[in-house]
């Protein structure tokens, strides 16, 4: 956030003289009028529109944003993690910083539980001194006075190009048709449960907690009325509004829900119901139940309008030999069988992952592939019917006692929510149809953190591990080797 549009034209072309952020497009600068909305005076303005618009898409190059105003109410990208605030922030009103903070707020998406995820604040003494306050209205600050790492810079080495993987970029194995949501049946949706009109929600106990402390300070009953209760329509459409939202459902709000209208009175409770009845309303004001249907309808609306396709080779494959460096923050492994200097990880299941693979004698070479920097990814229909890009955590190449060669694309597993199951599936597709193309066999495999780091388990090569990890899925009753 800078004082005035030639301070942001300088403060833009210093970052683009810095490694990570000195390829095309890395960098946008957006000048903005006094009110926040851009400059009519800019060259190519709709395409400064679309490029700011679409900064969340895994497509977009652009790591910065410098602006004047830019971060005030209106801007909605969610994937903020720096804000550097060069800006007086004077004003009594603290309207702008208050703003400010609030877009570095908003929840990255497709991030697992196992991230946490930081926003870090760095301004002026003003501007630090108006997030410092926040604390008094409960929110938890952390402060350092210590220069915050840039993180290691990785990137391909030359003299490793006897490493490097050429990983061929197909095409998805379906499209969606959202004209196929208006010939979508409600009612051969399966039940979510029986509707229980007899329990007394009128009394709700409210406790009022201190937001630092957890200390409760008091308990008072409220009373609803049932004419005051929320209505039908807005419960309705709030699902409705989440189910285009989370399955990404480029349709009419209508054509939703009356979906979702057809399958509450329908279907939903195992009989017909009265969508006014003050029974039912208190049944879907419940989170739980709320989110039941949403996703079971989402699911299901996927499901509907995808159509399978043929999987073709759609661009050249991707060089990580010609991939750009970038900065890690997280941890390393030094390893020699991998193109990269460095071997950036996640976690310590991935650290150790990628030593046994380094140390493994019939893996000829491999990479770490760190989700988005790398650029592979498989795409998939996720749980609540929606394309997502699966980002898998190794490739490697194993040589056979016969001599032979095969690719192996790796997910190192801890944590498995319900869509580890459709990202397999995949998965499993995506090596077949690679196989085909590039006529070396690819394989896809899941290697489970309570198989890999079981007290005392030790392997002498890949395939070792491989036979191993045969006797353990018996055992578990877990598919992990997928072909």
């Amino acid at each position: 956030m800078a004082e005035d549009t030639k301070q942001a034209d300088q403060i833009a072309e210093g970052i683009r003289g810095l490694a990570g952020f000195n390829k095309k497009d890395q960098v946008l600068t957006i000048h903005t009028k006094k009110d926040g909305s851009l400059s009519t005076d800019e060259k190519n303005l709709e395409e400064l529109r679309e490029a700011a618009r679409l900064i969340d898409d895994e497509k977009s190059n652009v790591k910065v944003v410098v602006s004047v105003l830019m971060l005030r109410e209106g801007w909605d990208v969610k994937n903020v993690s720096i804000i550097l605030g060069l800006r007086p922030f004077t004003s009594k009103a603290n309207v702008l910083p208050e703003q400010s903070v609030g877009r570095g707020l908003r929840l990255m998406e497709k991030l697992g539980p196992d991230y946490t995820q930081i926003l870090e604040i760095i301004g002026t003494d003003k501007f630090e001194e108006f997030v410092k306050a926040l604390e008094k209205e409960g929110v938890g600050i952390g402060v350092t006075r210590n220069i915050p790492s840039i993180g290691r810079y990785i990137y391909p080495m030359k003299t490793r190009e006897k490493f490097n993987f050429e990983i061929p970029v197909l095409s998805a194995s379906f499209t969606r048709r959202m004209e196929g949501i208006t010939t979508f049946d409600p009612i051969k949706l399966p039940a979510i449960g029986e509707l229980d009109e007899k329990g007394n929600f009128k009394e709700i106990q409210v406790s009022l907690v201190t937001a630092i402390t957890d200390k409760k300070m008091a308990t008072k009953q409220v009373v609803i009325r049932d004419d005051e209760f929320v209505s039908s329509q807005e419960l309705l459409s709030s699902i409705s509004n989440r189910i285009i939202r989370e399955g990404k459902f480029n349709c009419k709000f209508s054509e939703v829900f009356k979906i979702v209208k057809v399958y509450v009175k329908m279907q939903c409770f195992s009989k017909e119901v009265d969508l006014d009845g003050l029974g039912l309303r208190r049944t879907l004001a419940k989170p739980d139940i709320s989110m039941k249907i949403v996703l079971l309808i989402a699911k299901a609306l996927g499901d509907h309008i995808r159509i399978d396709t043929d999987i073709k080779i759609t661009n050249y494959p991707i060089s990580l030999m010609e991939l750009d460096g970038f900065y890690w923050k997280r941890q390393i492994a030094e390893c020699e069988k991998t193109v990269f200097n460095f071997t950036p990880v996640y976690n310590e299941l991935e650290k150790a992952f990628a030593n046994f693979l380094n140390a493994a004698t019939d893996i000829t070479k491999f990479a770490a592939l760190a989700e988005t920097y790398t650029k592979f990814s498989i795409t998939y229909l996720n749980k609540k019917g929606g394309q997502s890009l699966y980002y898998p955590d190794f490739i490697a190449e194993q040589k056979l006692s016969n001599g032979k060669r095969v690719i192996w694309i790796i997910e190192t597993k801890g944590y498995e929510d319900e869509n580890v199951a459709l990202k397999d599936a995949e998965s499993v597709q995506w090596c077949k149809k690679a196989s085909e193309f590039t006529k070396v066999e690819w394989r896809f495999i899941k290697i489970a953190d309570g198989f890999f780091r079981k007290p005392g388990q030790k392997f002498t090569s890949y395939q070792d591990m491989l036979t191993k990890l045969e006797d353990y899925q018996k055992v578990e009753n877990q598919q992990l080797i997928l072909t």
